[in-house]
């Protein structure tokens, strides 16, 4: 439970790939988890964070409850930057389109290489 305990139990440098899949936004401290990432990831690996501006409300740290889906993506690149050790950030749009559904929901990924 990183929000009890931000240490990863890994030693440094022990992986090339670190995905988090619509869950950073329920960290109390998600700067302090990639700098734990940073930490594991062998130099040039990669963290890859997918996010939806749907969350379950009540368990979603504020500024994720108030935040459009563009700003959500400029507060993940901030993320990455206070955290330090990671390069330039990349970011997708990876919503579905063309499912015949009335509403699809809104799918990004952000990804960095650590320096």
């Amino acid at each position: 439970d990183l929000n009890q305990d931000n240490r990863l139990p890994f030693s440094d440098e022990s992986f090339d790939v670190i995905t988090c899949a619509c869950s950073i936004e329920y960290l109390k401290d998600p700067i302090a988890s990639l700098r734990e990432c940073c930490r594991v990831l062998r130099p040039g690996g990669k963290v890859i964070i997918s996010y939806s501006n749907r969350c379950f409300g009540l368990k979603a740290i504020r500024i994720w409850r108030t935040s459009e889906s563009v700003r959500l993506c400029q507060i993940l690149n901030a993320f990455f930057g206070y955290a330090g050790g990671f390069g330039t950030r990349r970011a997708s749009d990876i919503t579905a389109s063309d499912t015949g559904k009335r509403y699809q929901d809104p799918m990004f990924v952000i990804e960095s290489t650590k320096s």
